[in-house]
């Protein structure tokens, strides 16, 4: 039955390959994009089936990695490059000839991809520098990264870090529709990737109608209340939800703080993807214990949550709401965490 189960999820990842196939072909308007959102499903698809398998064999493991690197290749993705990885790494386990013969067509495939990146990303420098923290930059630099990226992601539509950067762009400009729909391009690509959906939550109070808004958050809260949620959804949930809780009033009120401080526990009890994590987490406990006592959260608490640089950082633009300093510090360290996560 498992191996029948198998089959049935491989069947489903060739399915998606052929579709993804098909669409790049007719060549329409944004064929490139939709062909990758295709690829990317096909590998999530090999990702599920070698799951399926209690104890797969050496070459059947070497197998997946193949094809789930190939549909990253096949949907522009950078991220071939880190799942170049786990091909290197299968190989180890299968004879020499074979593994070579396995490997005839992507092995070429692949150098040729990542000479590509090399090439695009060497015409790009800007593009890197903007990795490394957006908020730092003049809005003219900004623009430079504008220019850059696009030329990045024409080459490259499969790059969801590329789709977030360009959110980060767009809402560091105050462009929150088009925010809106660049992170939900990279939603597309890579659902299951905590850092996007963690931006994606940033976004909702400034990109949504109030009453969507609500039921998003709705939506968020129910994964953070199974405990699934990972820590960067937690702690984006727990920015847009004290944003909510700020304007509202009553039992509207309790009832959001009881939810962030809800949020900071299940993303405490995980290990943090960085180590500012411990302290943004503080922070946003502080604020909402404040705010349950209907005190106006200080810039202070910054400073006790171990966040005294950002205070620092903050001043020289004259920012002094301390829950505002941590929305903007969370969104663009969201950024940062893009091969990480």
């Amino acid at each position: 039955m498992i191996d029948e189960t198998y089959r049935l999820a491989l069947s489903e990842s060739s399915k998606l390959k052929l579709r993804a196939l098909a669409v790049r072909a007719e060549g329409r308007e944004d064929a490139s994009f939709r062909a990758a959102v295709l690829f990317h499903a096909a590998a999530r698809a090999e990702r599920r089936a070698l799951l399926l398998l209690e104890a797969p064999d050496p070459e059947t493991r070497l197998r997946s990695a193949i094809e789930q690197c190939g549909c990253l290749l096949d949907g522009r993705d950078p991220d071939a490059i880190e799942a170049w990885g786990e091909v290197l790494e299968a190989s180890e386990d299968v004879p020499a000839r074979v593994a070579s013969a396995m490997r005839a067509r992507i092995d070429p495939g692949f150098a040729a991809f990542v000479e590509a990146y090399r090439e695009v990303m060497k015409g790009a420098p800007e593009v890197a520098a903007g990795l490394r923290g957006l908020q730092a930059l003049s809005q003219a630099a900004r623009g430079k990264v504008r220019r850059a990226l696009s030329k990045v992601l024409a080459a490259f539509p499969g790059d969801a870090t590329g789709w977030a950067m360009l959110s980060a762009l767009d809402s560091a400009e105050g462009a929150f529709e088009a925010a809106w729909a660049s992170i939900g391009r990279a939603r597309e690509l890579q659902p299951d990737r905590g850092w996007v959906n963690g931006m994606a939550l940033l976004l909702v109070p400034d990109a949504l109608p109030k009453e969507r808004a609500e039921e998003y958050l709705e939506a968020g809260y129910a994964v953070v209340r199974r405990g699934r949620a990972v820590p960067e959804v937690c702690l984006a949930f727990a920015v847009a939800s004290l944003r909510g809780a700020e304007e509202a009033n009553g039992e509207r009120r309790r009832r959001d703080l009881d939810r962030v401080l809800e949020a900071v526990a299940v993303g405490e009890s995980q290990a943090p993807p960085v180590p500012e994590y411990v302290r943004f987490f503080r922070a946003l406990r502080r604020i909402a214990r404040e705010l349950r006592e209907d005190r106006k959260p200080g810039i202070d608490l910054l400073y006790r949550a171990g966040l005294g640089v950002l205070v620092a950082r903050a001043g020289r633009e004259g920012e002094r709401d301390p829950l505002a300093i941590l929305a903007r510090e969370v969104g663009a360290l969201g950024g940062r965490l893009h091969r990480a996560a």
